[in-house]
């Protein structure tokens, strides 16, 4: 009966080892894959969203980027270097033009070039419905 005790609490310690180790000593690749799991949940818009929501939403957004942020998206009339709230208010300005917003990325790969500075290759995929009704579904490679 002792035994059995001891082998159910070596037990319990493995599997808490196991499941806490990932969350304490994440590397520098997890930690940028969790902050794109942060921007898809922070730019998502449901109909009918509560104000504070939003609000709390676009603090969050704010907290992802950094300081100066270097932005590419030709298509869009983006490219240059750009500051937090600049960054932020584009990407408020963006979701208030919408009813109801997902955002979701796939193939991404970060390389990271010192502990500061890294690049994302992605593809994303926004879909949507504007404010006027028309739906909207893009897949873009960046």
């Amino acid at each position: 009966m002792v035994r059995t005790k001891y082998i159910v609490i070596a037990g319990l310690l493995i599997l808490s080892v196991v499941f806490v180790r990932p969350c304490l000593f994440q590397s520098e690749k997890d930690k940028v894959k969790k902050q794109f799991d942060l921007l898809t949940e922070y730019v998502s818009k449901e109909r009918g969203e509560k104000v504070l929501k939003t609000a709390l939403k676009i603090k969050g957004l704010g907290m992802l980027f950094a300081e100066s942020c270097m932005l590419e998206a030709p298509e869009y009339l983006i490219s240059g270097s750009y500051a937090n709230p600049e960054v932020t208010n584009l990407a408020n300005y963006a979701r208030l033009q919408f009813s109801k917003l997902s955002l979701r990325f796939y193939d991404l790969g970060i390389n990271l070039q010192n502990k500061e500075v890294g690049k994302a290759n992605l593809t994303c995929r926004v879909k949507g419905i504007l404010n006027s009704g028309e739906n909207m579904d893009e897949i873009h490679e960046l």
